[in-house]
């Protein structure tokens, strides 16, 4: 679990990287994108992380299924980045 929350705080960087750039700009987005919501949703998504990695860390107090639920969370997460060399075929929901 380790290396899937390791990749997917990377690609999650790389994302708000990439949205801050397009702030920058924002006329030249097709109509409907809103870079601010791209950055909500990178923010989102590393809540949702970093609540999965909590529950892991704390595993010894947590129910099994608690654990089950936020591992298949944070898999279909990463799944947005199966194109990406990095992503690991292990980790398909």
């Amino acid at each position: 679990m380790d290396d899937l929350i390791k990749f997917l705080r990377t690609v999650l960087d790389e994302d708000a990287r990439t949205y801050a750039t397009l702030l920058h700009r924002a006329a030249d987005l097709p109509p409907g994108v809103h870079p601010a919501q791209l950055s909500a949703d990178v923010e989102a998504k590393r809540t949702i992380v970093t609540a999965a990695e909590d529950a892991f860390d704390d595993s010894a107090t947590t129910q099994g299924g608690v654990l089950a639920c936020h591992e298949a969370t944070l898999r279909r997460l990463a799944a947005a980045y199966d194109s990406d060399e990095r992503y690991r075929q292990e980790w398909r929901p």
